[in-house]
């Protein structure tokens, strides 16, 4: 259920799903190891291995738990938009920014391209300086590009509470009648990582902000939650 998402905090490691057979072969037991203690020594890492078991029901009832408690899902939406609202601002200005200097630097091609133009100026030098404005110019589109490319993304990343109810609505009751590949294709949709602190003893989720608007249309089309990942499972 976790494969590709759980890490070990203390190694910054993926954690890789593994399983033992009992003594009389007659039972399974699944584990997550930290792929860090794997390669380089069960004695380098504080948390070495998690039973699968237990990591995902906790994971699953937490995440149950957001849907089912008003105070905690909008504590969870209140805390994503203050990191995203406060990137976004930041972008804003630098976007601003970009685009002043864009209107200068334009304003000044154009007054050292007429003075490239004269005849009997000097123009190597008047050249470089065109030169340079070009480059400068090139450079801060680029920019303002990539800026404007980032706004958009955290814009799309802010969920409404609406689209969270929606989707977490899988879990409870919905969630125990999907099969083990509707529930993983669930959860790759809601969870970006999961992360395992040894130290502290805690599990903390990161939310997967444009697949829970997905998965939350998906339910509000289809005639039962479940719908959709079955037909795409």
């Amino acid at each position: 259920l976790l494969k590709g998402l759980l890490y070990c905090e203390a190694c910054h490691a993926a954690m890789i799903h593994t399983w033992t057979i009992s003594d009389r072969g007659k039972r399974r037991y699944r584990y997550y190891v930290c792929s860090h203690a794997q390669k380089h020594g069960w004695d380098t890492c504080p948390t070495k291995s998690l039973p699968a078991h237990d990591i995902e029901k906790f994971v699953v009832e937490r995440i149950r738990a957001i849907g089912q408690d008003d105070t905690l899902l909008q504590e969870t939406l209140r805390a994503a938009r203050i990191e995203n609202e406060d990137r976004l601002l930041h972008l804003q200005d630098e976007e601003r920014s970009l685009l002043k200097d864009l209107r200068d630097l334009s304003t000044e091609e154009r007054t050292v391209a007429k003075e490239v133009g004269k005849i009997g100026m000097g123009s190597v030098t008047a050249s470089d300086m065109l030169s340079r404005l070009q480059i400068r110019m090139r450079e801060a589109n680029q920019r303002a590009t990539e800026v404007r490319t980032e706004i958009i993304a955290i814009s799309s990343q802010l969920v409404s509470e609406r689209e969270m109810r929606l989707a977490l609505s899988l879990f409870d009751p919905v969630w125990e009648s999907l099969t083990p590949r509707e529930q993983t294709r669930a959860m790759r949709f809601i969870v970006e990582r999961v992360g395992y602190n040894p130290a502290e003893g805690c599990v903390s989720i990161q939310f997967q902000p444009t697949g829970i608007r997905t998965l939350a249309e998906q339910v509000a089309q289809a005639e039962t939650p479940s719908e959709n990942l079955r037909k795409e499972a």
